[in-house]
């Protein structure tokens, strides 16, 4: 393992971002499956002995597609806000820096 990791550090910068590509999609891979592994172990499967009329068996596919499209519609609300105009009224209140009560100040002649 430490011949190919030297091996992969003396290669060109080609190699370099084709094996980071390759390890990233890999480990990446690895995530996803060991998430999915954990949702079968800890999600409980529905039963529909009981039932008269079970419902279909809804594949990943349409699980997916059911994901994209809500994802769709929420970005599509998000983009209708985003585009809509934002009007702000900023109001300053008027300053008057004339003090009414001050003494007089003596003016003094310079020589």
């Amino acid at each position: 393992m430490k011949r190919f990791i030297k091996k992969i550090q003396k290669s060109d910068q080609g190699t370099k971002t084709l094996w980071t590509w390759i390890l990233t999609i890999a480990l990446g891979s690895v995530v996803v499956l060991v998430w999915i592994a954990y949702l079968n172990l800890t999600v409980q499967k529905i039963s529909f002995d009981g039932v008269i009329n079970p419902p279909k068996e809804i594949s990943f596919r349409d699980t997916f597609v059911a994901g994209v499209l809500a994802i769709r519609n929420q970005a599509s609300q998000g983009a209708r806000i985003l585009n809509r105009e934002n009007l702000f009224d900023i109001i300053i209140p008027q300053k008057d820096f004339v003090y009414d009560n001050l003494e007089k100040i003596k003016l003094v002649t310079l020589p």
